[in-house]
């Protein structure tokens, strides 16, 4: 019986069969003689390339993301100190449409105390009165922006609404 068995696998290609198992050991990738081959390089390398560029993707939109978090923020910030009234003394200039305040100095239109922008964030004064917030015919609206971002944030004073918005294709307010 066990002949007949032996002589099946050996016609199906079973090239040697005995009662035991005989193991048969290869050398470790590394310690081969034969190497690596082109197609295996290839293929490490190419699944290196594609996390080392999915990483730097992640990178750059979480640092777009940080940036407009900081601009949005910075908004926020002003609002509350303008609502407040902290600003508001008399030898001081109060901000009108079309003044800026920017982060690197580079346009400085008004200042407030113990007020400071985070780097790269200019907020500009669209439109409206800085002594009536509330006026709904002609709203003090706050703009803030960083640098190189494409996204804008506004706060109108009078609804008291946050809200953003893409810039126009020159990048102007």
């Amino acid at each position: 019986m066990t002949g007949k068995i032996i002589s099946i696998l050996r016609s199906i290609g079973a090239k040697s069969f005995t009662g035991r198992h005989r193991e048969t050991r290869k050398t470790p990738f590394l310690l081969s003689s034969e190497g690596i081959s082109l197609v295996e390089l290839v293929v490490v390398l190419a699944i290196i390339l594609v996390l080392f560029f999915s990483i730097v993707r992640f990178m750059a939109t979480s640092q777009k993301k940080a940036h407009d978090i900081a601009a949005k923020s910075d908004l926020r910030n002003f609002a509350t100190i303008v609502i407040s009234g902290e600003y508001m003394y008399e030898d001081m200039v109060l901000a009108t449409p079309n003044q800026k305040l920017c982060h690197d100095r580079s346009r400085v239109d008004f200042t407030l105390p113990n007020f400071t922008l985070s780097k790269g964030v200019c907020i500009t004064i669209l439109s409206g009165n800085p002594r009536r917030l509330n006026d709904k015919e002609n709203p003090y609206i706050a703009s803030s922006r960083y640098k190189d971002s494409t996204t804008i944030y506004n706060y109108n004073f009078a609804t008291k609404i946050l809200s953003d918005r893409e810039a126009s294709k020159d990048g102007k307010i």
